[in-house]
């Protein structure tokens, strides 16, 4: 009971990308001093120096020899002297011109001493710079990110989170040196070795976040694996990039068992990330007829944008959402079939209204799709630039115009008319990729779940809930980040109706049956179906209407609607 005691007391974590304390903030800064983007103000201040030296050593030597009494020990006024004079103002080391020196002559000495101090320091500035800033990270740095992985993609992360202003440790032993220099410029501490010899040198078991990212899911498996037990489960998060939907699956379904210690890597994807901000942006789900998307493609931002649209568009007096993906083989139907096999049985079992729609078409060509889907409010293009704008020009010709969705890795600026692109790269930031805003909702979202406690239908401390966030289990977490992600859906019902949930119970009669739509909805995208609750084999007995719940599960329908507005407009 004491170790769980402990467990639970620790803060909660969720936001911040990792600023660093002290020695990771000033391990940045000699990066930064070390590898400067500009040698042009160190070559100014040198060149300032060796003119202060010649004009303030010409006027001490004309000082010099006009004095009155003459020379004494050491004078100028002869030619064989020049030699020891130039000497002289080089070097700070004695004084070989005796007493009573101009001041302009001995501010010269100093001057002509900083050059060649100064220039051999510029000279060893990097190799000064790289070895403090390890020596500082590995010895005292903490709180900071760690990214590890290969290629553009890991040089591209350790980028975005440098802008973000975290503190950055990249650990990649095949990064080029052109891109190492460029990240030693933003004050990144760029590692080559493997991940056993360099997890010391970075400091990873003081971390407060690692990031594995790469495209290669098999790769970024096992370095998560490797980072796990080398990072400090109370303290960090470990999140991995997985942009592959069967992978994604396998990790839930085996994150629930999970023995390994450390913390529980926590998957991400960029094409999710992407998806959210077209949704955000658009706002799809706010159709007066209901929702209708059509998927040109079947990639990861496709797949993404289906089913946040399918979870999304459940409303309040409004058609369920409607999904057409074109199908011209039957491959997309079925990968559907293997990954989510109860969205396309009998829904009319689960639904008491009219359930949503995903329908796949066989259109011989894409126009021919284009042409099936015409009333469809938004048609979604994966990463293909060119079909997205073949397919702007048809919808210009339409009325009302379908909004153009396409992924990309940079943002185009509004150039297209008609298309919306959704950055699906690291250029759009590390933190809305792993710390989404969805992500800090569904937190503070799970919180009002667990304070409920026994006095609502969990036992506070159950398997079932995880008790902390830090620790729930994916698919747990992935049900918290839909519930928030329907938030503003709510309110934007709530506003329509002009009321609030919590002070009208017919309302929030109706949105409660409305979230059970959403629920059911999200379990069934994710492979669950109805039968005898069996977490391994994903059955659930509430997948069913509202008309066939027992009150107790209607109750929870209701307090999941109070939640989501108790964290999004709290009351005193």
């Amino acid at each position: 009971m004491g170790g769980q005691t402990d467990l639970t007391q620790r803060r909660e974590r969720g936001s911040g990308l990792g600023q660093g304390n002290f020695a990771a903030w000033l391990a940045g800064r000699i990066m930064r001093w070390g590898h400067p983007r500009s040698q042009a103000p160190r070559t100014v201040l040198l060149i300032a120096l060796v003119v202060l030296w010649l004009v303030l050593g010409i006027i001490g030597w004309g000082q010099w020899t006009g004095r009155a009494n003459g020379c004494s020990a050491f004078c100028v006024g002869r030619l064989s002297d020049y030699l020891y004079l130039t000497s002289w103002l080089l070097t700070p080391q004695g004084d070989v011109a005796g007493a009573d020196v101009p001041l302009a002559l001995d501010l010269s000495r100093y001057f002509g001493a900083a050059i060649p101090l100064l220039g051999i320091l510029f000279l060893v500035a990097r190799q000064i710079g790289d070895a403090m800033a390890e020596t500082l990270t590995q010895m005292l740095a903490g709180d900071h990110l760690v990214v590890l992985g290969e290629g553009a993609q890991a040089v591209r992360a350790a980028e975005a989170a440098a802008h973000d202003e975290a503190a950055v440790v990249l650990i990649d032993p095949t990064i080029e040196a052109a891109s190492a220099e460029d990240l030693n410029q933003l004050g990144v501490l760029v590692l080559r070795d493997e991940l056993s010899v360099a997890a010391r040198k970075a400091g990873l078991e003081r971390a407060r976040r690692a990031v594995v990212v790469g495209d290669n899911a098999g790769r970024n498996l096992a370095l998560a694996g490797q980072a796990a037990t080398l990072l400090d489960a109370g303290a960090a998060d470990l999140h991995l990039q997985v942009e592959d939907e069967d992978v994604l699956e396998m990790m839930r379904q085996s994150a629930a068992s999970r023995t390994e210690p450390g913390p529980i890597p926590r998957p991400f994807s960029l094409a999710a990330a992407a998806a959210r901000s077209a949704n955000e942006g658009l706002r799809l789900w706010d159709r007066d007829d209901g929702l209708h998307i059509a998927a040109v493609d079947s990639g990861p931002f496709s797949q993404a944008m289906i089913r946040q649209c399918l979870s999304l568009g459940w409303r309040v007096g409004r058609p369920a959402p409607r999904v057409t993906l074109w199908d011209p083989n039957g491959s997309v139907r079925d990968r559907w079939t293997r990954m989510a096999p109860g969205t396309l049985g009998d829904l009319g079992l689960i639904y008491d209204n009219p359930a949503f729609r995903l329908e796949f078409s066989d259109a011989p060509s894409i126009g021919a799709f284009l042409s099936e889907t015409a009333t469809a409010d938004a048609w979604v293009v994966e990463s293909d630039l060119g079909t997205a704008c073949a397919c702007a020009l048809m919808a210009s010709r339409l009325d009302p115009v379908p909004v153009v969705i396409v992924s990309g890795d940079e943002d185009l600026g509004g150039g297209l008319p008609g298309i919306f692109l959704a950055v699906s790269g690291f250029s759009a930031g590390l933190g809305p990729a792993i710390l989404p805003e969805v992500d800090r909702r569904a937190q503070s979202l799970h919180g009002t779940y667990e304070s409920r406690g026994k006095a609502g239908y969990i036992a506070l401390g159950s398997v079932a809930s995880g008790v902390r966030w830090s620790i729930l289990p994916e698919s747990m977490l992935a049900a918290n980040r839909a519930a928030a992600a329907h938030i503003p859906v709510k309110l934007t019902d709530a506003d329509a109706a002009g009321k609030d949930p919590r002070d009208d119970r017919d309302l929030l009669e109706r949105m409660a049956e409305v979230e059970h739509e959403r629920w059911c909805t999200d379990r069934l995208l994710n492979g669950w179906r109805k039968g005898e609750r069996d977490n391994r084999r994903k059955l659930h007995p509430d997948l069913v209407g509202w008309k066939d719940l027992d009150e107790p599960t209607r109750q929870k329908d209701r307090d999941s609607v109070i939640d989501a507005f108790r964290v999004a407009r709290p009351r005193p």
